[in-house]
């Protein structure tokens, strides 16, 4: 008895953090990366058909304690579910990527 009152305790405790973050942060990608968007910068479609989508989101983002960084996020849409992958970088590392991404269309 005692252990489904802990698995409760539990699921409200991160249930509560993640609201929490997101009315601080006022986005679910905001919640999940620990900063507020500052901008959305674009989105690329990256498979479209009639019952499923998938964008690659970019999102100009920052945090009190981390400073401006950039946010790519992976949202995958269909009638019975969706999703998304947040990913968190630094300016150095989106450069980089972006370095990366010219030399791969060359």
């Amino acid at each position: 008895m005692k252990f489904e009152y802990l698995f409760i305790a539990m699921f409200v405790l991160v249930l509560g953090n993640l609201l929490w973050r997101y009315l601080r942060n006022g986005s679910i990608a905001g919640a999940m990366l620990g900063g507020s968007i500052r901008r959305e910068v674009g989105e690329v479609a990256i498979t479209s058909g009639a019952m499923s989508s998938r964008n690659l989101k970019v999102h100009a983002m920052e945090s009190p304690e981390e400073g401006q960084f950039v946010a790519l996020v992976l949202v995958s849409k269909a009638p019975l579910g969706a999703g998304m992958m947040p990913i968190k970088l630094s300016k150095s590392q989106a450069q980089a990527l972006a370095e990366l991404l010219r030399q791969a269309v060359l």
